[in-house]
């Protein structure tokens, strides 16, 4: 027998365990491949909250300048209406963004950022008997520059002369 014959008859015996260890050989060596030579720091994948903390600080600043709250007397209340993303009715849609979006863009130049809406979680809807309409909105917004959707909680009434009133603005999710 030559030493060809030995090798091959002993990597026939010994098959499974060849076959472990290279397997083992080759995962250490993607894992050192991916170590070294990663296009993918691990600090790029590191959370900015900075975005969120300026909001967050910008809205209690906001919140803090609000003196009165405007509400609507329970008494007098004639309708709640509550509707979820997929049942407001265009029109309350259309209304609801557009206080929104003057919010939203309010904010964008005061942060120097890009908030856009994204989406109603809820809107609940109370008007009065003389047409005061008392309005939660649940929405999304999202921050193109850090790729951030915060969600946000606000109140605002509308008088029956039309007068805007915003009593507040949260953040939801932070």
């Amino acid at each position: 027998m030559n030493n060809c014959q030995k090798i091959i008859d002993f990597l026939k015996k010994n098959y499974i365990d060849i076959t472990f260890i290279s397997i083992i050989l080759l995962l250490l060596l993607i894992n050192y491949i991916f170590i070294n030579y990663s296009s993918f720091p691990l600090e790029q994948f590191s959370i900015n909250t900075q975005p969120i903390d300026l909001l967050d600080n910008l809205l209690k600043q906001f919140n803090s300048t609000i003196s009165h709250h405007y509400r609507i007397n329970p008494n007098h209340i004639v309708s709640t209406h509550q509707y979820y993303n997929n049942t407001i009715p265009t029109e309350i849609r259309h209304l609801v963004t557009s206080i929104i979006t003057t919010i939203i863009n309010d904010l964008n130049c005061v942060t120097n950022s890009n908030y856009h809406l994204l989406n109603y979680d809820t809107i609940i809807i109370q008007t009065d008997s003389t047409t005061n309409k008392l309005i939660i909105a649940d929405f999304f917004i999202y921050q193109s520059k850090y790729n951030i959707i915060t969600r946000l909680i606000t109140e605002f009434c509308i008088s029956n002369t039309r007068n805007l009133h915003i009593n507040y603005i949260n953040i939801s999710n932070k």
